[in-house]
């Protein structure tokens, strides 16, 4: 599974598709990003200012074998993805039955003739 965690925007990418979700805790942690390409992937960090020394540091990217830390925002991602499917769903069956409606509206009743 490809996942894409974008902290500072509250985005969650999973297979391309994005929902917000709150990423408070990821950005008070540091992250930058999160990165996941099926089998493996990484941490990125935000440079942080370095007073006493008068320059920027990075920490190197953190590299993981699982999204067990994440976990919480790809269920949630999840969730968000049920719902939507859903309520795609009942608002196609309510514009079928709308084309239906119409349809029968349309069509003369069967053995008389205009």
């Amino acid at each position: 599974m490809r996942v894409t965690i974008i902290p500072d925007d509250n985005t969650v990418y999973v297979e391309g598709a994005c929902f917000l979700i709150d990423c408070s805790d990821l950005r008070k942690q540091g992250i930058h990003a999160v990165q996941f390409y099926r089998e493996h992937g990484e941490v990125e960090y935000k440079s942080k200012w370095l007073t006493d020394e008068a320059r920027w540091h990075r920490e190197p990217n953190k590299i993981i074998n699982d999204l067990r830390d994440f976990q919480s925002y790809i269920d949630t991602w999840h969730e968000y993805k049920e719902r939507l499917d859903e309520n795609i769903r009942v608002r196609e069956e309510e514009r079928q039955k709308l084309v239906e409606d119409q349809k029968k509206a349309l069509t003369p009743p069967k053995g008389k003739k205009k």
